[in-house]
Formats: C-alpha cells, sequence, structure tokens
C-alpha cells in the first residue's frame, strides 16, 4: 500500500505526473491540458499505474484520504474496492451511512442494492429500480436517470405516484442516493488496485 501515491498539482508543472494525465485521458500532448489543476491516484511501480486522475479549471482542495480509507477496506473485498475507486473523492459520504439501518423492500430491490449495502450509487441500479418499477424500457430508464441526475422536474412529475411498499419512489430515491448522484462503476480502476492489493 505504500507505493500508492495521491496528489494534487498544476499540468505541467511535473512532466511525468503531467504525462500520466495524458494517458489518462487520452489527450495527444500537455499544452493542451496546461494552467488545469489536476488529481491523481497513483501506484509508483515501473511503469506507473493510474488508478484515478481527476482534472480542474481552478485550484482544488481535495483531502488526500484515498490510502486512509484503503487501511479500512478488506484487501480482498472487489465490491467494496470498486465502490471507493467509483466514488472518490465522495466517499466520505458514505462512510458516515455506514452504519445506517435500511428496510428491506421486495426480494428484486434488495437484490440489486445489495452489492452496495442498500444504497443507490451505481447508474445501472437506479435505471434497472426505474424498469423495475415503471416498466419503462432500457431507453426510458437511461432518459429518466440522467434528467434526474440533472434534477430536471418533469422527472419527478412523471414518477411521482409510484410507490414502493407504500412510500412514494421519489423519495425512496431521494432517500437511498445518499450523494444525490448516480456514479459510473470503475472496473478498470478497482482490477488494478485489486491486483496490486494482492499480489
Amino acid at each position: 500500500m505504500n507505493k500508492i501515491i495521491e496528489t494534487t498539482f498544476k499540468v505541467g508543472s511535473n512532466k511525468e505526473l503531467s504525462e500520466l494525465i495524458c494517458d489518462y485521458y487520452s489527450v495527444c500532448g500537455i499544452d493542451d491540458m496546461v494552467a488545469k489543476e489536476a488529481h491523481i491516484v497513483y501506484i509508483d511501480t515501473n511503469p506507473k499505474q493510474v488508478i484515478l486522475a481527476s482534472l480542474y479549471i481552478r485550484p482544488i482542495k481535495t483531502q488526500l484520504n484515498f490510502v486512509e480509507y484503503l487501511k479500512n477496506i478488506d484487501p480482498t473485498d472487489l465490491q467494496k474496492l470498486l465502490l471507493l475507486v467509483s466514488t472518490y473523492p465522495e466517499y466520505s459520504k458514505l462512510i458516515e451511512q455506514a452504519n445506517y439501518s435500511l428496510t428491506k423492500v421486495s426480494a428484486e430491490i434488495d437484490f440489486l442494492l445489495s452489492e452496495t449495502d442498500g444504497w443507490i450509487i451505481y447508474r445501472y441500479q437506479l435505471e434497472k429500480l426505474l424498469r423495475i418499477t415503471t416498466k419503462c424500457s432500457f431507453t426510458e430508464a437511461e432518459l429518466f436517470r440522467k434528467r434526474r441526475n440533472a434534477k430536471h422536474q418533469d422527472v419527478f412529475d412523471k414518477i411521482s405516484e409510484i410507490k414502493i411498499n407504500n412510500e412514494k419512489l421519489t423519495n425512496f430515491i431521494k432517500e437511498r442516493m445518499i450523494l444525490n448522484l448516480t456514479f459510473h462503476p470503475d472496473f478498470k480502476a478497482a482490477y488494478i488496485l485489486y491486483r496490486h492489493l494482492n499480489k
């Protein structure tokens, strides 16, 4: 774990890290990103392996906590590693809810949310939940999810009458979506981290 490095820097100020950012984003040259702030988590091997990277236009105040969070995760628990890399740096908000007891809903919905301890974290979870409860198509569920993440009122209006266990679907989603948006599970980052921690 001591080879996992997390840092923030201005793109162009460190040639090696700037090139890692370029490779991560598949950008041809550093000049395309100069004046941007970068945040990166990587494994300091030869060659370096990027786990996570983010670019910002303004200076960022990211807490460097990745390795600290990692200390509390079983290195063989791929689901928890996936949750960390997919939601970081918002992961701290998930930890705050770790001991919150969620009620059972139905076998199908409970199974859908079981990998994230009952919370709606990933995009596909919200889309599947919408398909289960509204009987809509894949395309409609994806559109619902995108418009819901963008906080469009028409989505809430369209599903406002649907209920799960006598609770409005809109309230259920609001309660179970701790981070108020959904994430794409970053399987590649989780696999890189898992492989490093378990070699």
